[in-house]
């Protein structure tokens, strides 16, 4: 998936150890949390315990999509 081809997103890209990118996107009509390739349900992602400046930038990715609506 590429963020910037997608218009109903909200996405942070930074580097930590490597390429990261963190955003959030309206699937199937809930919103979800894709971190690289990875897709979770909001409940997924804070049940995994993400590191802190994941933590971040997803939350700061779903109150963006959040004003949009």
């Amino acid at each position: 998936m590429h963020p910037e081809e997608i218009t109903n997103i909200a996405y942070r890209k930074f580097l930590r150890e490597g390429d990261y990118t963190v955003f959030a996107a309206w699937i199937n009509g809930e919103c979800s949390v894709v971190v690289n390739s990875m897709i979770y349900t909001l409940e997924e992602f804070y049940g995994e315990t993400p590191t802190t400046d994941v933590e971040q930038a997803a939350r700061d990715c779903v109150a963006e999509l959040e004003q949009r609506r």
